[in-house]
């Protein structure tokens, strides 16, 4: 079964979570609270309030950055093919998954709270709070991960 998402951008993006591993997988991680938060944080910042348009989310943007990731690999893949190469599959599943999670420490307001934070003497930039998410064992993102990891070795 196939699970699907309408983009604004990129318009109707599949998960097929029967056959790919990877799309269910990723299916599994947006359903994570670490994922979903992504709802509630502007991709934009404050420029809706100038824009009132400007209203995309980093939920939306991070779905739409996987897509276009896999896109590009299969481009990869396609031509890697015929240059009589042999892509390797474990790298190109871990670039989509870092795709799809690679803003997950996003405060609100995106890059403009981070600029605050960093006023007030904040060290850490949304880099580093996306690491610590991925890396925490009681969060749900890096149990995910690691059930993925251990496929590769059955």
């Amino acid at each position: 079964m196939s699970k699907r998402l309408r983009d604004p951008v990129h318009g109707l993006i599949v998960f097929d979570t029967e056959a790919n591993p990877v799309d269910r997988l990723a299916w599994r991680l947006i359903d994570t609270p670490e994922f979903q938060r992504l709802r509630r944080i502007r991709q934009l910042g404050v420029s809706e309030f100038t824009f009132p348009g400007a209203v995309h989310t980093r939920f939306a943007h991070a779905i739409g950055v996987f897509h276009v990731a896999r896109m590009l690999v299969g481009v990869l893949r396609r031509e890697m093919t015929r240059q009589g190469e042999t892509p390797d599959e474990q790298k190109c599943e871990v670039a989509l998954i870092a795709a799809l999670l690679h803003d997950l420490g996003h405060g609100p307001f995106s890059h403009a709270f981070e600029h605050v934070q960093q006023a007030r003497g904040a060290r850490k930039r949304h880099e580093q709070w996306t690491a610590e998410i991925i890396r925490n064992q009681a969060r749900r993102i890096r149990p995910l991960l690691e059930d993925f990891r251990e496929g590769f070795t059955e």
